[in-house]
C-alpha cells in the first residue's frame, strides 16, 4: 500500500511542477491587427490583397488571412505566442498577395516590454500598421 501511496505523490508533485513550468512561461498576444492606406501596394493601382505575417526573434510563428482588395484592411486573428519574452524582437511583415509571387511591403518591428501597448507602425510609401500586444 505504501507503493501506492509514493506513485500518488510523484504524480501530484509531477503535475505541480508541470503547472508551474506552464505559468511561468513568457508570451505575448497580439490583437487588433488592421491597416490603413495600402495603396502604394500594388503599382498597377489595383488595392491591395494584404496579409500579415507575425515573427519572434527571426522565427515564423503566424499569419493572417488575406484581405481581398482594400486599402483599409482589418484582420480579427489572435496570436498568443509562447516562449517570446520581454526583450525580445516582434516584427509583423505586411505582404500583398499576387499570383505568382506575394510583395512584402514593409516590416513592423519592436522590442517586446512588459505590459500592454497600442502600436502604431507607419511606413511613407505603403500605408500604417497598427496592432495591440500584451506580455503574460
Amino acid at each position: 500500500m505504501a507503493f501506492l501511496y509514493d506513485v500518488r505523490l510523484a504524480f501530484l508533485v509531477m503535475l505541480m511542477l508541470a503547472q508551474h513550468l506552464e505559468l511561468t512561461s513568457a508570451g505575448v498576444r497580439v490583437t487588433g491587427l488592421r491597416a490603413e492606406n495600402l495603396s502604394g501596394a500594388d503599382p498597377s493601382g489595383n488595392q491591395a490583397d494584404a496579409y500579415v505575417k507575425v515573427n519572434c526573434n527571426g522565427v515564423f510563428r503566424s499569419m493572417t488571412e488575406h484581405r481581398t482588395d482594400t486599402d483599409d484592411p482589418q484582420w480579427s486573428a489572435e496570436f498568443i505566442i509562447k516562449n517570446c519574452e520581454v526583450g525580445d524582437t516582434l516584427a509583423l511583415e505586411v505582404w500583398d498577395k499576387d499570383l505568382i509571387f506575394d510583395d512584402h511591403l514593409y516590416t513592423c518591428i519592436i522590442e517586446l516590454k512588459s505590459g500592454s501597448y497600442r502600436i502604431t507602425c507607419p511606413n511613407k510609401y505603403y500605408g500604417t500598421l497598427y496592432f495591440d500586444y500584451i506580455m503574460f
